[in-house]
Parts: structure tokens; C-alpha cells; sequence
């Protein structure tokens, strides 16, 4: 069974480091995480999850040199590609959900598109965002809309709570 691991960029130390243990312990329970690879969150819950067996982590990019360094030979790599008809989807359904999409440049539609295929085929999320300078939630508010449109509980860090389902 798959969980989505999303989050900000932005976390401190602790907060990292949460995400890294709970990586570990969703991997060593026999979860395997889909999660974006970006900076922060994402990369941490991959970091404890590859500790325990990297074939437990599933990366989504959104083109392929997306954060490669931070790959481990084993991770399951997905890379978002228009010609593939349920990576459309994807891009459609990210418009749906996004409040502004006709503002967001190339590159962020993508990123948006990525956090879609990181939601489809899990049974829950774990999400630890953090509001921009904007006061929202960014690609990690815009995987809750889209996992609380499908019924998809979603476990919420930054509040140690459960949304949706």
C-alpha cells in the first residue's frame, strides 16, 4: 500500500527531522511512499524511508533532471510526460484545483501536475505544509485540495490532525 509524503520546503530542523522518522517508520511497516523529491519535506520523508530499503520510495518529477542528485539507486522514478494520457489527466486535474492556474508559469504547472500523480493511488496522506509569504499553502495545499476532492484522509503535521476521508 502507498502513502503520499508531502510538504514545504521550509522546515526547520525538528520538522525535518519528523519527516525522516516518519519516512522510516511508514517504510519499515511496509509503505511505500510517493512523494515529489523537492527540497524539505518531500526529500526528508524519502531520506528515512531509504534507509530502511529505497525500492520503498517513489519519486514524482516533474521533468527529469528534477532534484536527480537526491535520487538513490533503487527509488522508482515517475517523470511527468504529456504524451502519457493518465499524466494528462493529471495536468487537468491540477488546473481544477488550483486557484490561480492561469498565473502559474510553465515549470509551476508542471510541479502542480506532479503533485496530482503523488496523490493518485494512495490511501492516505501525511502533509506537513507551512503558508508562503502569501499566507498559502502552495503545491502541498494544492495535493490536500486535491486528496480531500477524492476522499483521500489526509494527516496534517503542522496541525496533528486528520482532514477528509
Amino acid at each position: 500500500m502507498n502513502i503520499a509524503c508531502i510538504g514545504s520546503r521550509d522546515l526547520n530542523k525538528d520538522e525535518l527531522a519528523r519527516c525522516k522518522e516518519w519516512g522510516y517508520k511508514f517504510a519499515r511497516e511496509g509503505y511505500v511512499i510517493q512523494t515529489g523529491n523537492a527540497r524539505g519535506a518531500d526529500q526528508a520523508f524519502a531520506e528515512g524511508a531509504n534507509t530502511v530499503n529505497p525500492e520503498m520510495v517513489m519519486l514524482f518529477l516533474p521533468w527529469s533532471s528534477y532534484e536527480k542528485h537526491r535520487i538513490i539507486e533503487g527509488n522508482k522514478v515517475i517523470v511527468f510526460d504529456e504524451s502519457n494520457p493518465a499524466h494528462r489527466l493529471w495536468m487537468e486535474e491540477a488546473e481544477k484545483h488550483h486557484p490561480a492556474w492561469y498565473k502559474l508559469s510553465r515549470g509551476s504547472r508542471l510541479l502542480m501536475a506532479r503533485n496530482i500523480g503523488i496523490i493518485d493511488g494512495t490511501f492516505y496522506v501525511v502533509a506537513f505544509p507551512k503558508t508562503n509569504p502569501f499566507g498559502q499553502l502552495g503545491g502541498t495545499g494544492q495535493g490536500i485540495r486535491y486528496a480531500t476532492s477524492r476522499g483521500v484522509p489526509v494527516y496534517r503535521m503542522d496541525l496533528r490532525r486528520e482532514e477528509g476521508g
